[in-house]
């Protein structure tokens, strides 16, 4: 998770001294522009995926703790195991009230 993390601030920080590096420069030709922006794109991609990786890690950790500690009712365990798969049961009230930490890690995920 902590590797995910780095690995996704790290690709943030190479997209922004990037495009800093490459503001006001001269283009030569349109291919140099398109693999220019071919490679901000990627390490956009990346830092997504890997920042959406790590929350999701958290999320299952949190979520092993919370089994752990708490025995939830079968309709919250189905949408505390469903929620990152299926945006519809992000709109469950409960989840959000029983299960705060979780609900959050969810919205950013």
């Amino acid at each position: 998770m902590i590797c995910y993390f780095i690995t996704g601030i790290t690709f943030a920080l190479a997209h922004h001294f990037f495009y800093n590096h490459m503001d006001k420069h001269i283009v030569n030709d349109a291919s140099q522009q398109q693999w220019d922006t071919r490679d901000g794109t990627a390490a956009v991609f990346i830092f997504k995926l890997s920042l959406a990786t790590a929350t999701s890690a958290a999320y299952t950790q949190w979520l092993s703790f919370q089994l752990g500690t708490d025995t939830p009712k079968v309709e919250r365990l189905d949408t505390m195991f469903s929620v990152l798969g299926n945006a519809w049961e992000f709109t469950n009230l409960r989840f959000w009230l029983h299960h705060p930490l979780l609900a959050l890690l969810t919205a950013v995920t």
